[in-house]
């Protein structure tokens, strides 16, 4: 460094000594990261409720943590329902026996209830327990409940016959006709959160009955959606009315479709 400039020499010595000071600090960060204990996860802890001491055949869950649960009892069905506060049992609301149709997100649950072989479809509203009623026939089942409180399901329409129309119920409309399907016969799988119900029913074919699924909405009315191979069963339905199921040439030849 003889003969250079002097401020220069200052400004090389601060640099040397920042340049260490920052390995050192950096190489100790390091070591002190590397050397600190691996952090343990903390324990889980659970809350376990008994909701019924019978035997259950069936059970919903819904987004709130509330659940409806079918138990058996001495050869009959009853329902309990645990709101996430406490426990509600139903028993056979008034009959024979009572099955579970469907729970939704705000804790009401739709119901079917044999009254000595006629049957009858219940709905809770969160408060109260509502008979749906008939299209005109002594029974009614429910088939699915959604979000909004509606009930999808089938009703005989009269004394004398043995048909049966799907319906759509709510509290502010009642027991709705959705209309003749097929050869009297439907079989409601269920309802969306726009409303739209499907479900299957034998319809006439060229050399026999043939087993249709079929679509509803208030803008189509009754829709055949038609069959894949023999004939279609559908499975499920989205909210926008699509149905996925399946159908074919017989139980060993089963082919999956999906209907818009």
């Amino acid at each position: 460094f003889t003969g250079a400039d002097p401020a220069r020499l200052v400004h090389r010595y601060w640099n040397c000594w920042l340049c260490c000071l920052a390995i050192a600090f950096g190489t100790g960060g390091s070591a002190a990261l590397a050397e600190a204990p691996a952090s343990r996860p903390a324990a889980s802890s659970y809350h376990v409720i008994q909701l019924a001491a019978d035997r259950y055949a069936n059970a919903r869950i819904n987004a709130r943590g509330q659940v409806a649960v079918e138990v058996r009892r001495n050869g009959m069905s009853g329902v309990v329902f645990y709101d996430g506060r406490r426990m509600r049992d139903f028993g056979t609301l008034d009959g024979t026996s009572a099955t579970l149709a469907g729970l939704n997100d705000r804790g009401q649950i739709a119901f079917n209830v044999d009254r000595s072989g006629t049957q009858a479809a219940m709905f809770f509203d969160g408060r109260r327990v509502i008979d749906l009623g008939t299209l005109g026939g002594p029974g009614a089942t429910a088939a699915g409940l959604n979000e909004h409180g509606q009930v999808a399901g089938t009703s005989s329409i009269s004394a004398n016959s043995a048909a049966l129309h799907p319906y759509r119920w709510s509290e502010k409309t009642g027991m709705v006709d959705l209309g003749n399907v097929g050869q009297g016969d439907p079989v409601v799988h269920g309802i969306n959160n726009r409303g739209y119900v499907y479900g299957r029913a034998t319809f006439p074919g060229e050399e026999r009955p043939d087993l249709h699924g079929f679509f509803w909405s208030s803008r189509t009315g009754i829709v055949d959606i038609g069959k894949l191979g023999d004939f279609s069963v559908p499975g499920a339905m989205n909210e926008d009315g699509t149905i996925v199921g399946y159908g074919g040439h017989g139980p060993s030849n089963l082919l999956a479709f999906r209907w818009t």
